[in-house]
């Protein structure tokens, strides 16, 4: 019965041992497959933001400059200038209009750069957009693995707790079996024992005389 028992709790355990093997395989399959969707998705999106980012940038070039909007001042030169040539002071007229082309040189330079920086800024917002985007993903995707982890822990626990019940249940049946049978050895030695003993020998020699 020592083998018998011995031998039900190893296949137990054995049991135990290959379900929890399939347990990790299975889960660390189901994880490695999340990690790789979650890798192939940001890959993706990655790939998608660089194309949409080079359209945005290409569209935002080919925008037309805004009509130059001089300031008063070059207005002014400019008036001046028309109204010496009017009155033949070509030579005043020439240093008024020397200066007023370097001050619209300087202002339509001044309104590049303004442009440039217009442009920077609304390529810069949409790339924040697209990192946004992309951060979002990473999120839920870390949402997904946490919750890939708990519920990869309630699992395992409830392995662990089925494994758990039948080893108790095991043991509960071998000690009931093992005490039935220790009970039955203990009433049959005594049983013998006591057909056996002198007393007993004495007492059924004497009846027998008596006859």
């Amino acid at each position: 019965m020592r083998s018998r028992q011995i031998a039900e709790r190893l296949g137990v355990e054995e049991a135990h041992m290959l379900e929890f093997q399939q347990f990790n395989a299975l889960w660390d399959k189901r994880m490695a497959e999340f990690e790789q969707k979650s890798a192939d998705l940001e890959e993706a999106m990655k790939e998608r933001h660089g194309t949409e980012l080079m359209e945005y940038i290409r569209n935002a070039q080919s925008e037309p400059l805004r009509k130059p909007k001089f300031s008063k001042e070059l207005l002014n030169l400019r008036r001046i200038q028309q109204t010496l040539a009017k009155q033949k002071e070509y030579a005043e007229a020439h240093k008024i209009k020397l200066k007023a082309d370097n001050l619209e040189a300087f202002e339509l330079e001044k309104m590049r750069n303004q442009h440039q920086m217009r442009l920077s800024n609304v390529v810069e917002k949409f790339k924040a957009k697209q990192t946004s985007e992309l951060q979002a993903l990473r999120k839920r995707v870390q949402t997904g693995r946490e919750e890939q982890k708990k519920q990869r822990q309630l699992d395992l626990e409830r392995l662990l707790q089925r494994y758990q019940n039948v080893k108790s249940e095991l043991e509960s049946q071998q000690n009931i079996e093992r005490i039935r049978a220790e009970k039955f050895m203990s009433y049959h030695l005594n049983s013998k024992t006591t057909s056996l003993s002198p007393t007993a020998n004495r007492q059924n020699s004497s009846g027998s005389i008596g006859r």
